[in-house]
């Protein structure tokens, strides 16, 4: 077993375990193979030293949780060697892939959304492991965005202005118990009629409210090719 006597000058040695920063540009190549095969030291080495595809693949038939998240993290690995971690459920590992050079956005949102549905439901590592920039994501995005029990109520009311609410997914933004209620009537002033009829989930919308959002749907060009609606009867 290699111990800290063992190792080059250039990692001095120290009493307890051998720190893992040591190993990010100290490690002579000469010195990779046999570090990658010590128990002792392998999961810090395997963070920061490039990889051939033999030492990949050894490394991958552990099969140890640390040692998955640490090859993950690793910044010198080949697209196919990163592709070996999609399927991984771990969320350490599914943001370090999010995170490689060779993922493009159409994968890493995917793995951004799985660790926030696995933070939802209680996961500590994923609320470790899912960056600042994935939460700027996700407040960006109604249909992520919903899931997410503890959204500030200023994200959801800012997103149904801007965009009006996702009808095709449920629950709605306006139905998450964030979601600030008492701003609902303030919707029949917005210029979209997208976002200006969802005062009508308030219950209790006044009736000047009302009429004024009657008026705003009379006041709407007929869809082409299609007469205006006749009236008969109901509010005037």
């Amino acid at each position: 077993m290699t111990t800290q006597a063992d190792l080059p000058e250039v990692l001095p040695a120290r009493p307890g375990l051998v720190p893992s920063g040591l190993f990010r540009t100290k490690i002579p190549p000469e010195w990779r193979e046999r570090c990658l095969a010590d128990p002792a030291v392998r999961t810090s080495v395997a963070r920061y030293v490039p990889l051939t595809s033999e030492q990949f693949a050894q490394l991958m038939r552990h099969e140890e949780e640390e040692l998955d998240q640490a090859v993950a993290g690793n910044p010198h690995l080949s697209a196919e060697m990163v592709a070996r971690f999609l399927d991984i459920d771990d969320p350490l590992v599914r943001v370090a892939v999010a995170q490689s050079r060779h993922v493009d956005a159409e994968t890493r949102e995917p793995l951004y959304a799985l660790v926030e549905a696995a933070r939802a439901d209680g996961s500590v590592e994923a609320e470790v492991a899912l960056p600042e920039e994935a939460w700027r994501r996700l407040d960006d995005d109604p249909e992520l965005v919903v899931r997410r029990p503890n959204t500030p109520p200023e994200v959801l009311e800012g997103l149904v202005r801007a965009h009006g609410d996702a009808l095709h997914t449920r629950p709605l933004l306006v139905d998450h118990p964030n979601f600030p209620r008492d701003v609902l009537r303030t919707f029949v002033d917005e210029p979209s009629p997208n976002v200006r009829y969802l005062a009508l989930e308030d219950p209790e919308l006044p009736l000047p409210y009302l009429l004024q959002l009657a008026a705003a749907a009379r006041a709407l060009p007929a869809p082409r090719g299609r007469p205006p609606p006749q009236r008969h009867g109901g509010v005037a």
